[in-house]
């Protein structure tokens, strides 16, 4: 579903340029739940955007089953995050003067949605993540952990395929940390395609795939435990 090749990024600085991508190449099929390591200045949140479509590549390519993100029109990736694509950042930043279910609507709303129509999958989306009940809550009106898990329902509702997780869990505590894992990881055994960056390595090893980049670059790619479940390994990333 999503294909990233030789993906490079550069940014001006000064009179020369910083590379943040180098040449990576990642790959997130439907119902794979791909984890993105480094620390700070690896280049983790760049690639999160690139792979969103919210930003491009200097050079590379960008595949979202058959559209060519990296070449596409600013409102074509538009359309895109609105219909398959769903982001989750690292605090949510949901809309602080819209209600729940209006914040998870919104996307479809602004897709051309009728207001019942997108309520009724909006509030759908909010059952699938466990909050239902906090439907006519605002973000105000809600703890950390249950504005990440609005902003995943925001992520998909509707008919989308791939969530792209920017540090969801950087701003909660551990337990709340482990359930919003639990989530993506729940979503792609639904059959939705999950990236995800993280510092956190218990919380990579949650993932089908563990991608290390250091420097720009991809510098270790890891499996899942042969034999082991997404739950197993979290138990023993945690012993």
């Amino acid at each position: 579903m999503l294909r990233l090749v030789r993906v490079t990024k550069r940014y001006p600085d000064g009179p020369g340029m910083i590379t943040a991508l180098d040449a990576v190449d990642v790959e997130v099929g439907d119902g794979a739940f791909v984890a993105v390591m480094g620390p700070s200045g690896s280049g983790k949140t760049t690639l999160a955007l690139i792979a969103a479509g919210v930003e491009s590549p200097t050079s590379g390519e960008v595949w979202i089953d058959e559209l060519d993100v990296a070449h596409a029109r600013k409102a074509k990736r538009a359309v895109l995050r609105r219909q398959k694509v769903g982001v989750v950042f690292q605090s949510g930043e949901l809309d602080p003067l819209l209600s729940a279910v209006e914040n998870v609507a919104l996307p479809l709303r602004l897709d051309g949605w009728r207001a019942a129509r997108a309520g009724a999958a909006a509030r759908e989306a909010l059952c699938r993540c466990a909050v239902e009940g906090l439907a006519s809550r605002f973000p105000g009106e809600l703890s950390g952990g249950q504005r990440q898990r609005v902003a995943v329902a925001r992520a998909v509702v509707g008919e989308r395929r791939l969530v792209v997780a920017d540090e969801p869990t950087a701003s909660v505590d551990t337990a709340t940390a482990r359930a919003i894992v639990e989530l993506l990881a729940s979503l792609a055994a639904d059959g939705v395609g999950v990236l995800m960056t993280t510092h956190d390595s218990r919380l990579a090893g949650f993932a089908d795939e563990v991608v290390v980049l250091r420097d720009g670059a991809r510098v270790q790619a890891a499996g899942p435990t042969v034999g082991h479940g997404r739950h197993d390994r979290w138990e023993e990333a945690n012993l």
